[in-house]
């Protein structure tokens, strides 16, 4: 059997999946800016959709493995761990007053007030969480967080055809 790197289980995933995942994002967020500032509003409600149940299965994967791996290391209450728990707490929100938006005004706002959350978040995550994975856990949980966020992945995959 051939010999891995140590970094390889984490970073086919986190720095192809994770990343991947977040260009998608990148895109749907794109999508919906320009539905927001166009006349046609019907493709919103479907954007919408796509968008939430992309950032579920992204935040899926950070909460329930690659955040509680980490706090096992840094502590709950570390800094890292911490802001990225709170930026979902408040994508969870901004998303709800998406839903809730009724009027061009509004609606324009809770885009604008998502896209400057995640795009943000995505850039911390890229720069620093990403980063963190590869320093403070070893080969071996890598491996099984690589492992377990694929079997998320699998369970809930995004099937929107978009």
């Amino acid at each position: 059997m051939r010999s891995r790197s140590p970094r390889a289980g984490f970073e086919a995933l986190a720095y192809a999946g994770l990343r991947d995942e977040h260009r998608l994002i990148r895109d749907h967020l794109a999508r919906l800016e320009a539905a927001a500032d166009g006349d046609e509003l019907s493709d919103l409600v479907g954007l919408v959709h796509d968008l939430a149940c992309r950032l579920d299965l992204h935040r899926r994967r950070e909460d329930e493995v690659m955040l509680p791996a980490l706090a096992l290391h840094l502590g709950e209450d570390s800094g890292p761990v911490r802001l990225v728990r709170q930026g979902h707490v408040d994508e969870v929100r901004l998303l709800g007053e998406l839903r809730a938006a009724t009027g061009r005004a509004a609606l324009r706002r809770a885009v604008a007030g998502l896209s400057t959350l995640l795009r943000a978040h995505m850039d911390i995550e890229e720069e620093a969480l990403f980063p963190m994975v590869e320093i403070v856990l070893d080969a071996s949980e890598r491996e099984q967080l690589a492992r377990r966020m694929v079997e998320l992945g699998e369970e809930a995959a995004c099937r929107t055809g978009r």
